[in-house]
Formats: C-alpha cells, structure tokens, sequence
C-alpha cells in the first residue's frame, strides 16, 4: 500500500480476491513484518548453529572412522602376506621332508595336510579389500 496518509504496509492476497471474508485485518505494515521476518532469521540462524556443529562433529568422526579402517585394511594385508608365507614355508618343509626321507612319504604327508588345508580357509575368511594381491 502506498498512500501518503498510511504507513507503508502489504496489502493480503486472498483481502484482495475475497475480501474481508478471508482476512479480517487485510494488511501488515513493512515495520511489523520485518520484525517476524528478522526474529524468524535469527530463529533459523541459532538452530543451524547447532546444526553446524553437529554435521562437523560427524565429519571429524568419519575421518576418524576411514583413518581407523585403512588402519585395518593394513593389518589384514598384513595377516594375509603372513598366511602365504606360512603356506609357502609349509610346502617347502614338506617338500625337503620327503626329499629327506623319500620311503616315509605317506607318514609324512599326514602331518603337513591339515596345516596345508586350514591356511587356504583362513586366507579366504579375509575380506576382498585386503586381499588385492592374492
């Protein structure tokens, strides 16, 4: 509204198409308005505070959880190299065992089977990510 015996104020839309049947008070001065718009900014500022803080304390977790993870992802490339090189020595061992003692070979197997079989399973058991090289 802009009239110079009037404060500036806005005029209601549905004042404007139904009249004071769909809004009594039909107008709201600009100074009134600013005031809800400014308490309502200030109300959307303190709680995105909040917000904020939060989302930078989830951040500042997951960098500790992806830290923590490739921690892991070490370790169990790590167990896994172990595991082959066990696999590797057993065979080895097995194999100048029976060089050795080419006669005993069927008593010889028998203790170098069960070894030979339980590494396999374990390297399997370890997950993909650490098991890129084998």
């Amino acid at each position: 509204m802009s009239r110079r015996d009037l404060k500036p104020a806005y005029t209601c839309g549905t004042y404007h198409r139904q009249g004071r049947a769909g809004c009594t008070s039909h107008h709201i001065r600009v100074d009134k308005l600013d005031e809800i718009v400014k308490g309502y900014v200030a109300l959307v500022r303190e709680n995105s505070a909040a917000m904020v803080e939060r989302l930078n304390a989830d951040l500042a977790r997951e960098e500790e959880d992806v830290a923590e993870t490739e921690r892991s992802a070490a370790n169990l490339e790590e167990v896994l190299a172990d595991l082959q090189e066990e696999l590797k020595a057993t065979k080895r061992q097995r194999v100048r065992d029976i060089m050795k003692h080419p006669d005993q070979e069927a008593i010889l197997e028998e203790p170098y089977d069960e070894p030979e079989s339980d590494l396999p399973l374990k390297m399997e058991n370890i997950p993909p990510a650490a098991n890129c090289s084998g």
